[in-house]
């Protein structure tokens, strides 16, 4: 019995430094990116139902609950365009939104959603004429439907080791959008001035 104990533990300890030395497949890489998507979406889904359609119960209609869940469908649209690059090797525009196959599409409760090409000024945020998909990077804004929410600037960029990484810019209640974009440098997204990063 004590023999078997210790030969488990030693099998244990060879996964371990196995799994450490380990580096992850593309395929590997977008199972993981969707099981990540999925827990993501179904804690969206879990704080939509809670949001009223009416009136009546105030106290679920604060504006911290819609600017997480604002928050929370960016990531998922991050991470759906993750895994769209790993197999395409492009990002979604806004007229393709639907291929990255969000249950939600371009609006929620207390949002709506657009994405931009981030060289493209933001003075183009609803101009949907873009017939070209994205390549090195791109950028999902999201607009609040009240003026005392919070508007937010997702970002996802291609690196120099072609991996991609993303964030989240945070723009205060009642400032306009600025007139520039997250901008990648040296393998680091920047938000732009007035914003705040949010890890």
């Amino acid at each position: 019995m004590h023999y078997i104990g210790r030969r488990a533990t030693m099998t244990v300890n060879e996964q371990q430094q196995s799994n450490q030395k380990h580096k992850f497949t593309k395929s590997e890489w977008l199972i993981r990116i969707f099981l990540y998507s999925c827990v993501l979406i179904t804690i969206f889904q879990l704080i939509n139902n809670f949001l009223p359609d009416n009136g009546e119960n105030k106290a679920y209609q604060s504006k911290q609950i819609y600017q997480l869940q604002a928050k929370t469908y960016l990531r998922s649209i991050h991470r759906a365009q993750q895994a769209y690059y790993l197999k395409k090797g492009k990002f979604v525009n806004f007229e393709s939104f639907q291929e990255l196959r969000l249950r939600h599409g371009t609006e929620t409760k207390g949002y709506y959603y657009r994405i931009l090409s981030p060289m493209m000024p933001v003075s183009t945020l609803n101009k949907l004429e873009q017939s070209t998909n994205f390549e090195q990077g791109v950028v999902a804004i999201a607009q609040p439907k009240k003026p005392e929410l919070k508007q937010y600037i997702g970002a996802v960029f291609v690196t120099k080791e072609e991996t991609t990484i993303a964030t989240i810019c945070e723009v205060n209640a009642g400032v306009p959008l600025p007139p520039t974009l997250p901008t990648l440098i040296d393998n680091e997204i920047q938000c732009p001035q007035e914003t705040e990063l949010l890890r």
